[in-house]
């Protein structure tokens, strides 16, 4: 499937292969679709575990097919343009080969994997034309143009202001730096790593900068607005910090 607009968002077709399959194969050894086909239904969970972020309420990039052969085929759709570009740096540095062989082993596919996007030309087309309207774009007014700053480009008295509203002991009703965690879809497993760290807050957010390094300050305020965070302490220091007015 070629990358297209589908439903506000693009379509991106995944290969997912044993890296031997791509020459003699071993007397004995399971094919990944073979182990599929066994396991079906748990090898769709896991692919989805991997692949799949809760973002804001939605999930994306969500999984909207999975097909089988001597290979796994996987359609993904993102359902934003940030979604698409974050997806792309994780293949691009290894996160997503890693994060289904992670998925896969806890189900007991211990075998290595690599993966392919199918139309890899067509997504990096789109890429491009994204980051370079993304350059271009100057009509932005100074209140919009701090919305659109990346995360990590918050100044250092910003956030530290945020890490330490999201340290503090929590109080009921108050939701923690696991709750924004959770919300940007880390695992309990990378939350108790971040829990022993001398400054969870801040290692959340470092973390948070690495999951999603095109995560903007208006995004980062969508979600503490959300009902299940109202964190409006933290609303207000973002806009104390980094709004300009008009």
């Amino acid at each position: 499937m070629d990358l297209s607009l589908s439903g506000g968002g693009f379509s991106i077709s995944l290969k997912i292969d044993n890296p031997w399959l791509a020459g003699a194969v071993s007397i004995g050894a399971l094919s990944l679709g073979a182990f599929y086909l066994v396991c079906k239904g748990p090898a769709e969970g896991a692919i989805r575990r991997a692949l799949e972020r809760n973002v804001f309420g939605d999930v994306d990039p969500e999984v909207t097919d999975i097909t089988d052969g001597h290979s796994i085929l996987v359609e993904l759709h993102c359902r934003s343009e940030m979604s698409l570009l974050v997806f792309l740096e994780d293949y691009q540095s290894k996160t997503i080969k890693f994060r289904l062989e992670e998925e896969l082993k806890k189900i007991g596919f211990n075998d290595q994997l690599e993966v392919v996007i199918r139309n890899k030309e067509e997504v990096n087309k789109r890429a491009t034309e994204i980051r370079e309207r993304r350059a271009t774009h100057t009509n932005i007014s100074s209140r919009e143009n701090w919305y659109q700053r990346g995360l990590q480009e918050i100044d250092m008295e910003t956030k530290q202001a945020i890490v330490d509203l999201l340290n503090k002991k929590r109080l009921p009703g108050l939701a923690s730096w696991k709750h924004v965690a959770r919300r940007y879809g880390m695992r309990e497993k990378e939350i108790t790593y971040l829990e022993n760290a001398k400054n969870p807050a801040g290692a959340m957010l470092e973390n948070l900068v690495s999951l999603s390094p095109n995560i903007t300050v208006y995004y980062l305020c969508k979600t503490f607005k959300e009902s299940r965070l109202r964190r409006m302490d933290v609303i207000n220091v973002l806009l104390k910090h980094v709004v300009t007015p008009v």
